[in-house]
């Protein structure tokens, strides 16, 4: 018996199965167009899928300008609805090679440059940066 029986058997994971247990995980490849899934982003992505990689995740994807690490950056952005045909072309290529792709969301929190000018942190507790010491602003409900 193998050390990995399951490793290419599929997973259910809710609604969705993954061909097997075969997993790229969270990174930035550095192939974004203008913080969108681009041609050489999605090649990337569809590459993995067509050699058998069942799942793959992007790397952090900020879904707010006050969660950037940074102002310049060559990942993918959740700024706007401006990145959904990316995503849709980036799921289509995956998909028809059979592959699967999650989106990790991210938002840096009190972790964000804060030297950069107009630029603030917020995070849900006004708690210390280990990183930078900052004292991010509150966010409220």
């Amino acid at each position: 018996m193998s050390a990995f029986q399951h490793l290419f058997s599929p997973l259910q994971l809710g609604p969705i199965e993954v061909r097997n247990r075969v997993l790229v995980s969270a990174h930035v490849p550095g192939f974004a167009q203008d913080n969108k899934p681009g041609e050489q982003y999605i090649a990337y992505h569809r590459n993995y899928a067509h050699n058998g990689v069942g799942l793959q995740i992007t790397g952090g994807t900020p879904v707010h300008e006050s969660g950037l690490l940074g102002v310049t950056s060559d990942a993918i952005w959740n700024l706007n609805d401006d990145i959904i045909p990316g995503y849709r072309a980036l799921s289509e290529a995956v998909h028809a090679e059979g592959g699967r792709m999650l989106a990790q969301l991210a938002h840096s929190a009190g972790t964000v440059l804060i030297n950069q000018p107009g630029r603030e942190s917020w995070a849900a507790s006004p708690v210390r940066s280990e990183t930078n010491g900052n004292i991010a602003h509150e966010m409220s409900p």
